[in-house]
């Protein structure tokens, strides 16, 4: 499913626009083709009333998908801004109670990670099947040694605990962004989705076949169609159009390479 995230909007759309009016115009033709005269406008009839009941269902499995993969990319915003706000208290740590050649390599540190976070983790978040990040090792250097400053040099006794804290809740962002990065819609969902579609335009086939021109059908297909596309967008919090942005950290990036 991280395909369809992975590809535009439009293209989503043609896909599934294609989809539901290939099904639509298919079921006409059978129905057309293999139905008498005399049955035909009462399977229409028939057709049209389950429209009402297939859609329901339909917008109610829409809107649970949205519901999941919405909330995967507004988890994902919300750690990357409580990162980047962890890297600015960091920051501040270090200028307050740690010697100036400590705080020089917290801050040297910190900014080899936030490189990488910005230059390679885009790529593995993309793909959301990493357990492990690029940038992993630069956080545990980072960690491993704010925990040396803060626990074993003289010059650092009083603004130990505020960088160990700082940076721990840098970790502790990290991993929560590591998580969601694995998060996708059930397959049995984006399943029933598709079939719950694919009926709902067969359905619409079977209503249009006592008419001459399709083209109702050909609009009505917008309908499934542009609900696919935006649910199938939303997929993979960082992949798609609509996505996590990790602008936050690329500003603390920027503001700590320009005053360091």
């Amino acid at each position: 499913m991280n395909w369809f995230a992975d590809q535009s909007a439009l293209i989503n759309f043609v896909i599934w626009f294609g989809l539901m009016v290939s099904t639509s115009l298919v079921v006409r033709f059978a129905v057309r083709r293999w139905t008498s005269p005399e049955t035909l406008d009462e399977h229409a009839d028939v057709a049209g009333k389950m429209v009402s009941a297939c859609g329901a269902a339909f917008a109610f499995l829409v809107g649970f998908g949205i519901a999941t993969t919405w909330g995967a990319i507004d988890a994902g915003q919300s750690a990357v801004e409580q990162e980047a706000a962890a890297v600015q208290l960091t920051v501040s740590a270090t200028r307050t109670g740690v010697d100036r050649p400590a705080a020089d390599e917290i801050k040297e540190l910190l900014a080899d990670y936030l490189t990488i976070v910005v230059n390679e983790d885009p790529a593995a978040l993309d793909d959301g099947e990493h357990f492990t990040l690029p940038s992993d090792p630069a956080l545990n250097t980072l960690i491993d040694r704010a925990h040396e400053i803060a626990y074993n040099d003289p010059g650092a006794i009083k603004g130990g605990p505020s960088l160990v804290a700082a940076v721990e809740s840098i970790d502790k962002a990290q991993g929560t962004i590591t998580g969601i990065a694995d998060r996708s819609m059930p397959p049995l969902i984006a399943l029933l989705l598709v079939i719950a579609a694919m009926l709902l335009a067969g359905i619409l086939g079977v209503s249009g076949a006592s008419r001459n021109a399709p083209m109702l059908l050909v609009a009505w297909a917008l309908v499934p169609a542009v609900a696919l596309t935006v649910v199938f967008s939303l997929d993979h919090a960082f992949a798609g159009a609509v996505a996590v942005d990790l602008h936050p950290l690329q500003a603390a990036l920027q503001d700590l390479t320009a005053h360091p």
